[in-house]
């Protein structure tokens, strides 16, 4: 995200205007080229990041929109183009806005899985080719995947993000991801 998505000065524009940035790496040794044998960051094209499928990541790229004291409001995982991580940000200011913010993402999930149905069904000649070659198909999956990270993203709701980036750390590090 770092390379592409931030990297769209109308969206960096967006974002600075509205929230406090603030960069986390998990695992700093990567873009520092210290990275123990075998652990290294591969570099990539510019064709294969054009290829990498929205929501792919997992919980290894995350977002956290918080309020000003720090706290989490909204949270999503994996990788994310410009247009929905905009519309994310959106969703977030919104959220941090509204009476009632768990009705508020109940709702936007819903909308997403909508979205997916939707998607889903527009065009039936999409089910006999690969997801590759299915663009409906693949952004119906990509909002599934969003819908999922809202779902896993709750528990983090109303939590200081400060000791939420230590336990991610500490966790990749007992899982092996990093040392």
């Amino acid at each position: 995200m770092r390379t592409v998505t931030f990297a769209n000065t109308e969206l960096a524009d967006h974002l600075n205007a509205n929230f406090v940035l603030v960069w986390f790496n998990h695992a700093p040794q990567f873009l520092e080229g210290q990275a123990p044998e075998g652990q290294s960051q591969p570099a990539y094209t510019p064709e294969e990041i054009a290829a990498y499928p929205e929501g792919g990541g997992g919980g290894n790229i995350r977002a956290f929109y918080c309020r000003p004291d720090g706290v989490i409001a909204h949270a999503t995982q994996g990788w994310w183009g410009p247009a929905t991580l905009r519309a994310e940000a959106d969703r977030a200011l919104g959220f941090l806005r509204a009476t009632d913010p768990d009705d508020a993402r109940t709702e936007a999930r819903a909308r997403l899985l909508a979205d997916a149905d939707r998607l889903e069904t527009a065009d039936p000649a999409e089910r006999e080719r690969p997801l590759r070659d299915a663009p409906n198909r693949r952004r119906a999956a990509a909002l599934r995947l969003l819908a999922q990270s809202y779902t896993e993203g709750k528990a983090l709701l109303g939590q200081p993000v400060a000791p939420v980036l230590d336990r991610i750390v500490e966790e990749n590090a007992d899982n092996g991801e990093i040392s």
